[in-house]
């Protein structure tokens, strides 16, 4: 799964950066599923983009399954992470193999 998650995630964030016109990875911040810390550091290594350009709560909150990105969202809105005309990436990795990922313009 970890293997998965980073490989894909990666694929996935250079899809998405290109779709939206940001190569490399700008002014954004990326949010994906909160399964694990592991994964998100394999993937912020792998697609090259600082841990600070990341919202990250599964280190304070756990694995709160489908609720995880909308939970390190709303803490991103909180904390006033977001600016406008960032480009906000969120990518979704699940146990069944699949993902998914979208670009939002704050």
């Amino acid at each position: 799964m970890f293997r998965f998650a980073v490989e894909a995630g990666h694929s996935l964030i250079l899809e998405l950066c290109r779709q939206s016109l940001d190569l490399p990875f700008g002014r954004g911040l990326g949010i994906s599923h909160q399964a694990n810390l592991r994964i998100i550091r394999g993937l912020q290594a792998r697609a090259g983009i600082r841990p600070e350009r990341w919202v990250v709560n599964v280190d304070e909150r756990g694995n709160t399954a489908s609720a995880s990105i909308v939970l390190a969202f709303a803490e991103g809105m909180q904390r006033n992470l977001f600016r406008p005309g960032d480009r906000i990436l969120i990518g979704g990795f699940g146990a069944g193999l699949s993902w998914a990922g979208c670009v939002l313009i704050w």
